[in-house]
């Protein structure tokens, strides 16, 4: 089953860099999900593809951002 991990970094003022990596031992998959970008109360949905074990993504923010990886729970729903 896939697992992944989201973080971001700022490569320079003005310019950060969404990180997605796949943390699933073995090979990885070929995935495809959204990824919400939730800040001071505007949310932008991202289609992100990823084929190999990580993704990087430059994004243009302004102030802090709330990640939201599969918001809709589609590709990582688990049940108990």
């Amino acid at each position: 089953m896939p697992s992944v991990a989201a973080d971001h970094y700022e490569r320079q003022p003005a310019l950060d860099v969404l990180r997605i990596e796949q943390t699933q031992p073995g090979e990885p998959y070929r995935l495809a999900f959204d990824v919400e970008l939730r800040s001071d109360g505007d949310a932008e949905r991202r289609a992100v593809e990823m084929e190999g074990r990580r993704v990087e993504i430059p994004l243009e923010l302004e102030g802090p951002v709330e990640i939201v990886v599969d918001p809709d729970g589609w590709l990582l729903f688990t049940t108990p």
